[in-house]
């Protein structure tokens, strides 16, 4: 099952897709089986899912055949006005889920790594200018996601894609068979803290250069990480407009005052704007202030203020409640 989506791009949307993610991993979570059996309470035995799983957006359920319209019917129904729903139904005995192809066999599943048809299986070439613990590193990831997801008697095969994949790429055949090799001798183990945590530099690669100052970090005991020069279409194109951050639609700010009080608000118009009408606000709220306490204010032009000046001051507050401070 997956949550349906707006059009992507504009920043209104963005900000409903965040607030979106909120929701899902704070409602649609049900981490604990109390919270299950109350989102499913008003189901029937033969509706409940026997298997119930999420990842961010994505739900893997097991529901009986013929019930799965009205298990979705029923997630829906539990917050209609602030998310929808759509499922995918296994074909063939086979349903995709992330990473991941589950085949059902029997009463049994198991998974496999799945790729998308439009997959190009295009990775980063050996020609190009990248540190070779880049290069090395996006072999051995392949290999651990292999070994996580495949079944044992998917496992030769996917390490066999995985081969022709790199060897497409332009990488040595020797250099992906040590890799894999030493992958899966040493599978990743989660890191240990050091008690003293090494100096840690991130530079720019330049080939030659990084090697020496990565065998300098070694000799210091130092950390050295690369980090990828922009490319030549990074620097040439100039198609691409670059909107300041202040005439960007949608925004949550703070103001803070010389009380250290502060007012934390949202907006769907630009932070420019919004910042105008809030001071805006403050001078009428200080005009109206002044002329409640009988203190003289400089008019140049306009008629005469009539409006009873703690109205003015009220509505000001609720254009900016930053104005009463």
């Amino acid at each position: 099952m997956r949550r349906e989506l707006g059009q992507s791009g504009t920043p209104g949307v963005r900000r409903q897709r965040f607030i979106r993610e909120i929701f899902l991993h704070e409602y649609l979570a049900f981490a604990n089986l109390s919270r299950q059996q109350k989102a499913f309470a008003n189901l029937g035995d033969s509706e409940t899912p026997t298997f119930f799983k999420r990842y961010v957006d994505d739900i893997f359920a097991i529901v009986k055949v013929c019930t799965e319209e009205r298990f979705l019917e029923h997630l829906n129904s539990l917050f209609p006005d602030n998310i929808v729903l759509t499922f995918e139904k296994e074909t063939n005995n086979l349903l995709p889920f992330l990473d991941a192809l589950v085949i059902r066999r029997g009463t049994a599943i198991v998974t496999k790594v799945y790729r998308k048809a439009t997959s190009s299986d295009r990775y980063l070439n050996f020609a190009s200018h990248h540190h070779i613990s880049t290069k090395t590193g996006i072999i051995s990831t392949m290999v651990d996601r292999a070994v996580s997801i495949c079944d044992p008697r998917y496992l030769i095969s996917e390490l066999s894609y995985i081969k022709r994949t790199f060897l497409a790429n332009g990488y040595p055949r020797a250099l992906i068979t040590s890799v894999m090799k030493r992958r899966l001798q040493n599978p990743r183990r989660p890191k240990v803290n050091e008690e003293v945590p090494k100096p840690l530099i991130v530079l720019p690669y330049y080939h030659n250069i990084g090697e020496q100052i990565k065998r300098l970090g070694k000799a210091l005991n130092f950390w050295v990480y690369f980090k990828s020069s922009p490319n030549l279409r990074a620097l040439l194109r100039t198609d691409k407009t670059k909107v300041p951050f202040d005439s960007i639609p949608g925004a949550v700010y703070q103001i803070t005052c010389a009380c250290n009080a502060s007012y934390i608000g949202e907006t769907g118009k630009t932070l420019i704007d919004r910042f105008n009408e809030h001071m805006a606000a403050i001078t009428r709220y200080r005009n109206a202030e002044d002329r409640l306490h009988g203190r003289h204010t400089v008019r140049t032009r306009g008629r005469p203020q009539t409006k009873d000046p703690r109205k003015t001051m009220e509505e000001a507050i609720k254009a900016s409640a930053a104005a009463e401070n």
